[in-house]
């Protein structure tokens, strides 16, 4: 079984969360879900999969803004 495919929008959600880590500016645990489903909404490529998934797992399981306090933890 080889590698799978590098999602495009895998990286650029993860080139928005730096961004926003660079800039020194704080992503909330709602803002963070919000980007990830609209980012998941628009790809249409078999190699999201994976992302889709795991932006599903966000919505059933939560990312809970009381766990996390106004911060998400450092990636």
């Amino acid at each position: 079984m080889g590698v799978p495919p590098v999602c495009p929008v895998d990286q650029q959600f993860l080139t928005w969360l730096r961004r926003c880590r660079e800039q020194g500016r704080d992503v909330t645990a709602v803002e963070l879900k919000n980007k990830a489903r609209r980012m998941a909404d628009q790809c249409t490529v078999q190699s999201c999969h994976w992302f889709k998934l795991w932006v599903s797992r966000l919505e059933v399981h939560g990312l809970s803004q009381s766990l996390l306090g106004d911060r998400l933890p450092t990636i």
